[in-house]
């Protein structure tokens, strides 16, 4: 069979005329064609189709046909396809689910079938002979009992009918426990994980529990693994997909459930157009396809977990008892140095003991050079945001990458009393290789490193959350520490403390059993501190909610930005806000050289955010191409 093939037809009679809409994968909506006679019983909803588009001949999706004309298109001349390709095409649940992400998040159907694996579709023939894959180590981990949990669940997925759940984990690998008991004895599951390191998580007991059932998908796949995965989706070879966020798109015919792992996630956010969020496009999948979502976290996020108090979706809570770490709050202001007197005890306690030290700022670099005459600091001058000092002897800018050399003498005052303040991981690494003998390793995503954790022998490790991605699956430490809390909560971002509490207890996995885990923070006297020291999930959620109701944010209230290029804005937002919208904006900002002007609407969760969105779009830009609509965004600032 030739890699292309096509079933070309000849003319229709005009009698016999049938009409399809097709998508293409182009920043355009829907085409109409004729469906030439000779071919039409064959063609189908999802079926790939060839037909000309701007004088070339282009790979389409079919997503609607006609009997007759269609309505309002009299005296329209219509061309029609090439013919049918022998592909696999999408079904018609992925159909539906295209069209509602591309009405939902506000952008043209064609991007939205851009981001459903449409091109590598397309390189598929129907002959794909399986690749041998890499093995996985064996687990290093045994798994604990979950079965009373998973029995709720599974309850779930046997009444086949669309049902949201939420598993609320003590752990994470009681969160893996459960979806291994799902793979274990049901077939058809789709599992999103949010990064691909994720995956390290998983294979070794899919490989033990589904060895050849499961196909792995991702980005950085390789043709021949690729076209493997897909076919084998296709065929049924595979009857489990993992992988990152288009995971969501996998051409599964029909899932019996969809899970998403660590649901709160940013990283399901996809950052291009459209800007759908994976969790979201997951539990519409289920509602069209009717079949049972599982979403897992060890710190739900709050519009997820209200969903439950609301009764929208099923909470189960992580019956298995876990050990915690035992947390110290430890008030920074009379700490002369990045290190505390308690953690620096606690650190050496450790090397004694010959166990492992992990330590994260989330803040890179060494520090800030300030003067101390007149308080100048050097800024970005395409950013405007302070630049940091780097060990190297630079300045560097951590938005756009700029960097600037060192001066002699302050530009303000001319003053020679320039002294560097604050601390970075850099600074940090400095302090601890002078106080530890110890092998002390730096990483962030300017130092990435290997994953060398659990290598054996003393080490001290220094870096940003970056470094959790770069030390191995199921890594302890004698003590974990946060060097400097209070950076998370300078963000101008109303989640910054729900994300401040649900790393701090991802963090605390890390930990081992009967360990330690220092939290510094000048703001020791914060109930959140409070929250996390009890691992109360609840609690915390119960308390940050009603500042949530109060000021009119998610889950109370529907969010959109809306981003246009300075060039492009229309100084005229007048009439959008009423009793059901409040509008923010606009805000100018400037990341490097681009300068863009920003709205927020927030809405009514019982309207449609999308109609207010379009009437302020139209008023705002010259030219729709250089507007950004971000619907539920999770990053602010």
């Amino acid at each position: 069979m030739r890699r292309h093939q096509i079933y070309h037809s000849t003319m229709p009679s005009p009698h016999k005329k049938r009409f399809i809409d097709v998508i293409f994968p182009q920043n355009i909506n829907r085409l109409t064609y004729i469906l030439p006679a000779d071919i039409s019983a064959g063609c189908h909803i999802g079926d790939i189709v060839e037909a000309p588009i701007r004088g070339k001949t282009k790979y389409g999706v079919v997503v609607r046909t006609y009997n007759q004309c269609p309505a309002g298109s009299k005296g329209i001349k219509f061309s029609s396809i090439s013919g049918i390709v022998d592909r696999y095409g999408l079904n018609e649940d992925l159909v539906k689910l295209l069209e509602w992400v591309s009405e939902y998040y506000m952008c043209k159907e064609g991007l939205a079938l851009k981001n459903l694996l449409f091109t590598d579709t397309l390189n598929l023939t129907r002959n794909i002979r399986a690749v041998n894959r890499k093995k996985a180590a064996h687990p290093s981990v045994t798994l604990p009992d979950t079965t009373a949990d998973f029995q709720t669940i599974r309850d779930c997925i046997l009444k086949r009918r669309f049902q949201t759940v939420l598993f609320h984990s003590k752990s994470m690998i009681s969160g893996i426990s459960i979806i291994i008991n799902i793979i274990k004895q049901l077939k058809n599951i789709i599992i999103i994980i949010p990064e691909k390191h994720d995956l390290e998580l998983f294979l070794p007991f899919l490989q033990l529990h589904a060895d050849g059932r499961y196909c792995v998908l991702h980005g950085n796949l390789n043709k021949g693994l690729k076209s493997d995965a897909y076919s084998g989706i296709y065929s049924g070879r595979y009857d489990i997909v993992i992988g990152t966020m288009q995971t969501v798109f996998a051409p599964m015919p029909k899932p019996s459930m969809i899970v998403v792992f660590k649901e709160h996630s940013d990283f399901y956010k996809h950052e291009g157009t459209p800007m759908y969020n994976v969790r979201d496009v997951a539990v519409k999948r289920g509602s069209i396809g009717n079949f049972t979502v599982l979403l897992t976290s060890m710190s739900p996020s709050f519009e997820s977990y209200n969903n439950c108090i609301i009764k929208k979706y099923k909470l189960i809570s992580d019956s298995v008892p876990t050990s915690r770490p035992h947390l110290r709050i430890i008030n920074a202001a009379g700490s002369r140095t990045i290190i505390s007197s308690p953690l620096r005890k606690g650190i050496e306690a450790m090397m004694k003991e010959n166990k492992d030290v992990l330590l994260i700022l989330n803040r890179m670099g060494h520090s800030i050079l300030r003067c101390n005459e007149c308080g100048h600091i050097d800024v970005c001058p395409e950013c405007g945001v302070p630049l940091v000092f780097h060990s190297e002897k630079v300045m560097r800018c951590h938005y756009c990458n700029r960097t600037m050399r060192v001066h002699d003498l302050c530009p303000a005052c001319r003053s020679i009393d320039l002294r560097l303040v604050g601390s970075g991981t850099e600074k940090a690494f400095e302090l601890l290789k002078k106080e530890f003998s110890s092998d002390i390793a730096l990483i962030d995503s300017e130092h990435a490193g290997n994953s060398i954790a659990g290598a054996g022998g003393s080490r001290i490790i220094i870096g940003t959350e970056f470094a959790l991605r770069r030390i191995r699956p199921f890594s302890k430490f004698g003590i974990t520490a946060v060097l400097n809390s209070d950076i998370s909560l300078q963000r101008p971002d109303f989640r910054v403390y729900e994300k401040l509490f649900r790393n701090l207890i991802y963090l605390s996995q890390h930990t081992v059993d009967g360990g330690e885990m220092f939290i510094q923070t000048f703001d020791w006297k914060n109930p959140l501190f409070g929250f996390v020291k009890k691992f109360d999930y609840a609690g915390f959620f119960s308390k940050e909610i009603e500042k949530r109701k109060d000021f009119n944010y998610p889950p109370f209230r529907r969010i959109a930005l809306l981003s246009v290029k300075k060039s492009s804005y229309i100084d005229d937002y007048s009439g959008i806000s009423d009793r059901n919208t409040e509008l923010l904006g606009p805000i100018q900002k400037k990341t490097g050289k681009s300068e863009r002007v920003e709205f927020m609407i927030k809405c009514n969760p019982k309207v449609q955010i999308q109609g207010y969105v379009d009437m302020l779009r139209k008023k705002i830009s010259k030219n729709l191409r250089d507007l950004k609509i971000d619907i539920d965004p999770l990053m602010f600032g």
